[in-house]
């Protein structure tokens, strides 16, 4: 060991030691609080000189409770003082402060107690973080066995009703053919109620079922080459009626050469009827609905305006969710689950297109669907081959 030279004193060596090297907090303040000094691992830690800072803007002190003064009244007594490193975390030292001719100096080191007490803080936090994920895994797997027990009863509850439905759909249209000439006003009346609940069930079973496909991921597309005039004349077909019976006009605006796209024929006029039925349910007696088509080189854009209620900005955003409904009600009483708009959107979304809509309270609403003219599954690039 070389000796110690004997213009240093063990004290200088020790300042020395500790500005340049020791792992310590060591600050000399001014009266005014502000540091004036501060060791290399000071800078180190908090990743710039803070020389000229304010105790108070280098230190955790939310309550404006630490006073330097104050805390070196007793130099023996060591305070938690807590120190934003570069890293923008909080350091925990143990400090002790004394007081000088021109203010404070403070003196600290990393405090072990308090970060031993956060380790096992944050052990026990991440035993208990730990239980809860398997708990939550457990709960996951009991939902997802429910949810298809859910799937499966929907989907046998509406195979199985569809039939007699249809059979009372069949036999209540066959009624009005033949013998509405010979029933009374009343009578034909019960047979309109016969015929709007069973077409209401129906929907109703349909829509279950669908929801059922698409939760299980059994939601089937069967692509092929269709014209869209042709489903918009079959779904104008269906609705015609309904539109009939509350003096509703339907204006029709078509070019003459409407595309042919690759697309499950049947689920997209299964969407336009959707569309044009909520239509015709909202808007009041005698006003019109209006109906266009129209394509670019990318897609084709089918609209729908009516003359209802208008849906509010904040539940647009709700209106494809399923069991989604907006506050605005039918103008003849009809009913509705709010699937059909859900069941719509991912639809048309497999068939790579939107579905939105604008509306303005007390003016209307316009919905449109928008389908690609040149769509490729992504995951085969052949949508003709595409499931749900």
């Amino acid at each position: 060991m070389q000796p110690i030279p004997k213009s240093h004193s063990i004290e200088t060596l020790l300042y020395d030691e500790v500005r340049r090297h020791a792992a310590l907090i060591f600050w000399v303040m001014d009266s005014d609080h502000r540091v004036v000094s501060a060791n290399a691992f000071s800078t180190t830690l908090i990743g710039h000189s803070i020389e000229g800072k304010h105790f108070r803007d280098v230190v955790v002190d939310f309550e404006n409770r630490l006073d330097p003064n104050r805390m070196a009244q007793d130099s023996e007594k060591a305070h938690l003082i807590h120190i934003v490193t570069k890293d923008r975390l909080p350091q925990s030292f143990s400090c002790t402060f004394h007081a000088i001719d021109t203010g404070v100096v403070m003196i600290g080191s990393i405090a072990l107690e308090e970060q031993e007490r956060l380790k096992t803080e944050i052990l026990s936090l991440n035993q208990e973080l730990s239980n809860m994920t398997r708990a939550l895994q457990k709960a996951n797997a009991e939902l997802k066995h429910l949810n298809e027990l859910k799937n499966q009863f929907l989907g046998m509850a509406a195979h199985d009703l569809r039939k007699p439905v249809g059979i009372i759909m069949a036999y209540a249209d066959f009624l009005e053919e033949e013998l509405a000439s010979t029933m009374g006003e009343e009578q034909q009346g019960f047979l309109r109620t016969i015929q709007s609940s069973a077409r209401f069930m129906k929907r109703i079973i349909d829509n279950f079922l669908d929801a059922a496909l698409i939760d299980s991921g059994r939601f089937e597309m069967d692509f092929s080459r269709e014209a869209v005039q042709t489903v918009l004349d079959h779904s104008l077909a269906m609705v015609s009626l309904a539109a009939r019976r509350k003096s509703i006009t339907i204006d029709r605006s078509f070019p003459l050469d409407l595309p042919t796209l690759m697309m499950d024929g049947s689920k997209i006029e299964q969407v336009v009827m959707n569309v044009l039925a909520n239509a015709v349910e909202y808007s009041p007696p005698g006003s019109r609905i209006e109906v266009s088509a129209s394509s670019d080189e990318r897609a084709c854009t089918i609209r729908v305006t009516d003359q209802g209620p208008g849906i509010p900005r904040e539940e647009i955003q709700h209106l494809f969710q399923a069991y989604g409904r907006a506050s605005a009600r039918k103008t003849a009483g009809e009913r509705s689950i709010g699937l059909g708009l859900a069941i719509s959107r991912k639809i048309v979304e497999q068939h790579g297109g939107t579905i939105s809509v604008t509306s303005e309270i007390g003016k209307g609403s316009t919905f449109e669907i928008r389908l690609p003219l040149h769509w490729n599954s992504p995951e085969d690039g052949d949508p003709s081959r595409r499931h749900g």
